[in-house]
This record gives structure tokens, C-alpha cells and sequence, in this order.
């Protein structure tokens, strides 16, 4: 994994609950203990787990409607997409044919970019517009090359797709000047503030997804569960992501505990297992990981072997999206559709091209569980498609209402 270390922030959370009647699994706390005995030192050196002090004390009736609203909101969250909305007024993309959006990546090496990228080039291409892509290989310097060539070529506009707007702070005034218009991608919820330097976002709701990395933590544990949330915060997302598992253990119950381990894209392969081991061999009453970038799973995969501990994930990669579905660790996974949010970035940079106001995209989520998985197509084809969103008639209410509002319906 390529080298990327922006933010050195620790999220704080707190261990929350009441007093545990579970029972430590020693079976499970053996395994544990024979495997990260040999990495301890290592985890160590990994990102800083959160302050823990006690949580809410909350009625039997209370925790009972909670956990009851948590269960309604993970069934709706799983239905299937059935509607376009326009996420603004029609326009015209006359006379934008020629130009260049140019697409800068965090880090080109993670599958979502790919996905999201290929459907953004052939909704441009609809256009008349060409893209480039830049890899910022994880590496502030890169991503700051990537804006700089993108200037240099005289894009017509720029998405930074992952890096921080704080690395990238004097290239966004740099293409302000020249005019060029910047949108950030991945880095905030879709109706964040725009950065300073920037002209628009677009994002899927990270936020959303930590509410529902909730409801789940309360469905499958019943109230009644502790959890590990592993995240990075090197990408402000992970912040929020956090959050939502966080509250929702911390509302109902205060025997459970609820810690946020933090480690940087650049530490995944090297830290992930072993810092995972030892936080489980710390507290062997977890028995969910949430884990905030599906990327990350390869990494803590190993620290699971021989455990009945189960991962709640984010993001719908392909690869784990194929181990929901074998029945392996991934017991939820929540999906951004991809494919609606290449269109996304492509009508937000066409308006900005074409003058008009930026607006606010709402990508669409759905929550995948082994139920409703079933029937998929899981492929790199169908990843960046409406087939795990709501099927062909999505892909055409979604294709079709993009073209409309850019005056090429028909």
C-alpha cells in the first residue's frame, strides 16, 4: 500500500455499557492470544486506540424500542433502489465537447476508484468530454504533481477524488486563478461546505453509513454486543463512519464496550492484523468488527481465523462483496452505488463547465446481508452497473435522467 499520513488525529471514543454477563470465550481468547503473541510489539507502534469510560445506563423499554427502530431502519436500508431524483435543474452541455476533466486519486490501487472512474469516463465521453486520470499513489507529493499537471494541461475541470483538501490547498488557488474549477470527492458528506478553493463536492454519505454501521451493530447483537471499529483517519470519512457504530453501542447499553483503533492507509498492510489481534485479546467480549473501508478486510482477515467474530464493512468492492455472498466474515456490507456516483461527478463537472450553479448529490446506499445478495452478479462488470442496486430499470431511470438534464435525451 502506497505511503499516505495527512491527519496524525486520534477520534475519541468511550467504552460504553452495562455491567457484562458475558462470558469471556476462552476458546476463542486462546486462538487469539497464540497468534498475536508473536506481534504485540508491533501493534504498539499502530494508531492509538480510544479513551473508554463508562456509557449510558439505559431501561430495559428503551433499549428494546431502540434495538425495534434499528431492526426497521436495517430491513429498509437492504430494498432495492426504484427512483431517479435530479439532483438539479436541466442544462446544456453545447460547446463543452473537447475538453478535459481530469479525475485525481487518492490512491489509484484501490478498487473503488476504478470503478467509479471507468463509469465517469464513459458518462463524460456521452458528452464529448475526455478524462485523465492521475495517480496520487497515497503520497501527498504525488497528489500535489497530479493537481499540478492537471493546471499545466489546462483541464477543463479538476476532481480530486480522496486527498484531503488541506494537501492540496495551494493547487486548488492555483486553479482558481486559471479557472479551472476543482471538486472534492470522498472527503465529506454530499451537503458538506465547500473548501475553501474548491467549487463543489461530491460524496457518498458517510455519515448515512456510520448510522447504518449502527443499526447493524444493534440488530445482529441485539443491544447487547461489544465492537471494534477499526478506521483511518487519514481520510476525513473515517471520522464520520466512526462515529455512527460508536453512538449506537453507546445509547443502549453499558456492559458493552465500543473502542476506534485508528490506522493509516500506510500502516494497512503491516499493522492491521496484529493490532487487531491485540485488541481482541484485550477485550475477548468483542464479537463484531467494524470495519470502515472494505479494503482493509484483507488485512484483518487473518487475526480472525479460528473466531466466530464477524465484520460489518462499507464501500461494496468486489472481493468483499464475493465473501458476503461464500457465507466467510463479512456479515454486512454496505454499498455507495459506484456506478450513480461516476454520473454524479460527471454532471457536477459538467455544470461547473457549462457555468451553472454546483449541486448536491445524493448517492444512493444499500445495505447487503446474505439475504438479499443472493442472485448477484458479483463481477468488475456489474460493480460500476444498477445490477446490485435495483437492476436494469434503474440503470435506465439513472442513465436516462442524467442525459435528460444535460439536453441529450433522445
Amino acid at each position: 500500500m502506497n505511503m499516505l499520513k495527512i491527519h496524525n488525529r486520534l477520534l475519541q471514543s468511550k467504552e460504553v455499557g452495562e455491567v457484562s454477563t458475558t462470558k469471556p470465550r476462552t476458546k476463542r481468547l486462546a486462538v487469539i492470544a497464540l497468534a498475536a503473541a508473536a506481534s504485540l510489539i508491533l501493534a504498539g507502534c499502530s494508531g492509538t486506540p480510544t479513551d473508554n469510560s463508562p456509557g449510558q445506563s439505559s431501561d430495559s423499554a428503551t433499549v428494546a424500542a431502540a434495538v425495534k427502530a434499528a431492526e426497521a431502519r436495517f430491513v429498509e436500508a437492504q430494498k432495492a433502489i426504484t427512483k431517479f431524483d435530479a439532483p438539479g435543474p436541466d442544462f446544456s452541455v453545447k460547446g463543452l465537447a473537447g475538453k478535459t476533466v481530469w479525475y485525481v486519486v487518492l490512491d489509484y490501487s484501490i478498487p473503488f476508484f476504478h470503478v467509479v472512474g471507468d463509469v465517469m469516463k464513459g458518462a463524460l465521453a456521452e458528452a464529448g468530454v475526455g478524462m485523465s486520470v492521475c495517480d496520487g499513489k497515497g503520497n501527498p507529493s504525488s497528489i500535489s504533481q497530479c493537481m499540478l499537471q492537471a493546471i499545466g494541461a489546462g483541464a477543463g475541470a479538476i476532481i480530486a477524488d480522496g486527498p484531503s483538501p488541506a494537501i492540496i490547498g495551494s493547487q486548488m488557488a492555483e486553479a482558481k486563478a486559471a479557472g479551472i474549477p476543482v471538486i472534492i470527492g470522498d472527503n465529506l458528506d454530499p451537503d458538506s461546505p465547500i473548501p475553501p478553493g474548491a467549487s463543489a463536492v461530491v460524496a457518498n454519505s458517510a455519515s448515512k453509513e456510520g448510522e447504518l454501521f449502527g443499526d447493524a451493530v444493534l440488530t445482529l447483537g441485539k443491544g447487547k454486543t461489544s465492537i471494534l471499529v477499526v478506521s483511518t483517519l487519514d481520510v476525513a470519512q473515517g471520522e464520520l463512519l466512526a462515529k455512527g457504530p460508536v453512538d449506537a453501542v453507546k445509547s443502549v447499553c453499558d456492559t458493552c464496550t465500543a473502542e476506534v483503533v485508528n490506522v493509516p492507509i500506510a500502516k494497512w498492510a503491516t499493522d492491521l492484523q496484529a493490532t487487531v489481534q491485540a485488541k481482541l485479546v484485550a477485550n475477548p467480549n468483542i464479537s463484531y468488527v467494524v470495519v470502515n473501508f472494505d479494503s482493509m478486510t484483507p488485512f484483518i482477515r487473518p487475526a480472525l481465523a479460528g473466531t466466530d467474530i464477524k465484520i460489518i464493512t462499507q464501500n461494496a468492492n468486489v472481493a468483499q462483496m464475493k465473501d458476503l455472498a461464500d457465507g466467510k466474515e463479512v456479515v454486512v456490507e454496505i454499498g455507495s452505488d459506484m456506478g450513480w456516483q461516476g454520473w454524479a461527478f460527471a454532471d457536477q463537472a459538467l455544470r461547473l463547465m457549462a457555468g451553472e450553479q454546483p449541486v448536491t448529490h445524493w448517492i444512493p446506499l444499500r445495505l447487503f446481508t446474505q439475504d438479499n445478495v443472493k442472485g448477484l452478479t458479483i463481477d468488475e462488470k456489474t460493480a460500476g452497473t444498477q445490477e446490485w442496486y435495483g437492476g436494469p430499470e434503474l440503470e435506465t431511470l439513472m442513465t436516462e435522467g442524467f442525459l435528460k438534464m444535460w439536453g441529450l435525451a433522445g
